[in-house]
């Protein structure tokens, strides 16, 4: 019987045999031999799996970490919008007025308050306990501003504690009101790091990378599940000064939905 034929019956029976650089030691060697440099150190049971080998057999544990990456879009209405704060708060769930639009910043000469944007995105795959977020990208339409001073203001951007953040009901989930506000990561990204924005009407418009917010939330809540929600918050990194800029809501009708692209490692 020729070597290879030896090979497939002894695979079928359970065992494998070595390839065809180990057969001068051993037509018959254990499981294990299937590692690259045919070291056979202990046998092996295919039932319980191979510890020692190179490549996964039948029986193998599933390893706990995969490395991954998924880009993931704004999937409904209720998943962005705006809240202002200060005097007369008010909720838009589908962007200021008819022109489907989200501000952030602040606003000093009406509402005396922060200017809130909420952006709950869905996780298409989850993400492991032990990854390592490598990258997290958010580009957002812009589509307006409001008194902005791109030599000066920027936007500050937070992330909501919850391992799988529910959808805003209203003005009372914003950040900063007591008992009824949600909570937010202590950490923010400032958007830029430095200088003012300069933001671009109409055009895509990318923030720093907040893969440390992610982390944050991985390490807290031993990993995130597929089908959970994270949701990010976007105001004015600044106080008593007007400035706003404008970000496509879900609700308006050209299709540039606020995009989220995370990737990990395994450490």
């Amino acid at each position: 019987m020729a070597p290879a034929q030896r090979w497939l019956l002894l695979w079928a029976g359970g065992a494998v045999a070595c390839a065809s650089a180990c057969a001068a030691r051993s037509e018959t060697e254990p499981c294990a031999c299937h590692a690259a440099d045919c070291a056979c150190p202990a046998p092996c049971d295919p039932a319980a799996g191979d510890p020692g080998g190179a490549d996964p057999l039948p029986g193998d544990p599933a390893p706990s970490c995969v490395p991954g990456s998924f880009v993931t879009t704004i999937a409904a209405n209720a998943d962005d919008g705006e809240i202002e704060l200060g005097f007369d708060p008010e909720w838009f769930p589908s962007g200021e007025g008819a022109a489907g639009t989200n501000y952030a910043g602040y606003n000093l000469s009406v509402h005396h308050g922060p200017v809130w944007v909420f952006l709950r995105f869905p996780l298409t795959t989850a993400i492991p306990a032990d990854a390592t977020v490598t990258s997290a990208t958010l580009r957002l339409w812009g589509t307006a501003t409001y008194v902005w001073d791109a030599g000066t203001e920027a936007l500050r951007i937070r992330i909501e504690t919850s391992a799988d953040a529910r959808q805003i009901d209203g003005r009372a989930d914003a950040p900063e009101l007591p008992s009824t506000g949600r909570n937010l990561s202590l950490n923010a990204v400032r958007w830029p790091a430095s200088g003012g924005l300069a933001w671009t009407v109409p055009g895509w418009n990318t923030a720093p990378d907040l893969g440390g917010l992610i982390q944050e939330l991985v390490a807290a809540h031993g990993g995130l599940a597929a089908g959970a929600y994270v949701q990010l918050w976007l105001d004015g990194d600044f106080e008593d000064q007007d400035g706003e800029v404008g970000i496509e809501d879900f609700a308006h009708p050209d299709p540039h939905h606020p995009e989220l692209t995370l990737a990990w490692t395994c450490s």
